[in-house]
């Protein structure tokens, strides 16, 4: 699991990867929006990478 933020201005974008521990599966997303929401954008990055990750067959 990792996450990485940029901010330019008022915006920012996201980046988070999350894996399984036999490195079978990596899922690696980024996400913009406006720095006055950075919570609500790590959620909904959070989700999205969760939903694909269990997506993969293991």
């Amino acid at each position: 699991m990792g996450a990485y933020c940029e901010v330019d201005g008022e915006k920012i974008k996201l980046t988070g990867l999350y894996g399984d521990e036999e490195g079978k599966v990596l899922v690696i997303k980024s996400m913009e929006g406006n720095v006055q929401s950075p919570r609500e954008l790590g959620i909904e990055l959070a989700k999205l990478i969760l939903k694909e990750y269990d997506s993969h067959e293991r």
